[in-house]
């Protein structure tokens, strides 16, 4: 998050504050977008994925948290835990290795960004997993997805513990 900060700040000439105090409101505007898919895969009658998108909406956590503090870091991964767990249940649901590879990314994104919120994306797919994924392929899946996420943090786990160890 402070990367894209310092690339459209230096990019536009927008003030570094200025998108302290924006991006994370637009970052929670962002999660209702990214919502509305996994709500649609979930949730087939058009009523009840509406409802739960309203109330997702209108619910203090899904927005103070993302605002407030550390919102733009925590705004950002809990958009790409969102899209984890998108691409988690559509891996399991299609079984196709796209999906997989997409939540790889998807997850390693959310945890370079706010790894807290990765924590949520996991224990959701975990749930999928014992819904869905209890056969060969979706086991083959998981640990796919596991490795491409260890490959795809590695240069971000590998320097924080070259810097700082690994307590």
């Amino acid at each position: 998050a402070f990367y894209i900060t310092g690339l459209i700040s230096n990019t536009f000439s927008i003030s570094t504050l200025s998108l302290f105090l924006s991006l994370p409101v637009l970052f929670s505007c962002l999660t209702l977008l990214v919502y509305v898919p996994l709500a649609k895969e979930l949730l087939k009658e058009e009523h009840e994925y509406l409802l739960a998108v309203l109330i997702f909406a209108v619910l203090p956590t899904t927005y103070l948290w993302s605002i407030m503090g550390a919102g733009l870091t925590r705004g950002l991964g809990f958009i790409f835990a969102l899209l984890t767990i998108t691409t988690g249940w559509k891996t399991y649901k299609t079984g196709k290795s796209r999906y997989a590879i997409l939540c790889a990314l998807m997850g390693s994104l959310s945890i370079v960004s706010h790894p807290t919120k990765t924590w949520f994306a996991v224990i959701s797919i975990g749930f999928f997993f014992l819904l869905k994924g209890r056969n060969k392929r979706s086991v083959i899946h998981s640990v796919l997805i596991v490795f491409l996420v260890v490959i795809f943090t590695s240069p971000w786990w590998a320097t924080v513990i070259h810097h700082h160890g690994i307590q």
